[in-house]
């Protein structure tokens, strides 16, 4: 088999390829400039390209800035309720490409490193309940666009709060696996 014969062999399989990498780019660039653009796209952004929705915004609602939580421990871990309010941004799941939606991701980080747990989440609902070990904690929000890509400019949200077992002393369980925090 000569060349010429090789490449009309696989020429089918080339163009089935060529046009699912073209319904695959034009779903995820709806409405967009970047629709026309030839090269075929897995994600629906890259970091930095989305522009941020107007009027977007995020805050906490809960827990406010400086609250206190206690509670019980279950697996090592208080159960924080939180809770976001979003505008100009619709919350969807990570796998549709919408213009004007995406996620919250969150970052639970300790005050102080050498105690507790760092703890990165994603949501894609306003409110959800988050296991953290006792400890002083910066709650950090961004919205994300689909992909997971912080939008531009970026939109934030922080507050801070101190979660306390209601059990114990204020020491974290020696079962938790953690450093202990006093509080």
């Amino acid at each position: 088999m000569n060349f010429a014969d090789q490449i009309r062999s696989i020429l089918p399989s080339l163009l089935v390829l060529s046009g699912v990498f073209y319904f695959i780019n034009a779903a995820c660039f709806r409405n967009n400039d970047e629709a026309d653009s030839f090269a075929p796209s897995f994600v629906c952004s890259s970091p930095g390209s989305k522009m941020a929705p107007g009027g977007a915004q995020l805050s906490f609602v809960e827990p406010r800035d400086g609250s206190e939580i206690s509670g019980a421990l279950l697996d090592g871990a208080v159960i924080v309720p939180v809770r976001f309010a979003v505008a100009g941004v619709m919350l969807t799941a990570s796998a549709e490409c919408l213009p004007g939606s995406g996620a919250v991701a969150l970052v639970a980080a300790p005050e102080d490193p050498g105690c507790g747990r760092l703890l990165q989440t994603r949501f894609t609902a306003a409110e959800a309940n988050i296991g953290l070990v006792p400890g002083d904690y910066r709650l950090t929000a961004k919205l994300v666009d689909q992909d997971g890509f912080a939008f531009t400019p970026e939109v934030t949200a922080s507050t801070r709060v101190r979660v306390r077992d209601s059990g114990s002393d204020g020491q974290v369980a020696a079962d938790a696996g953690v450093p202990p925090c006093a509080l």
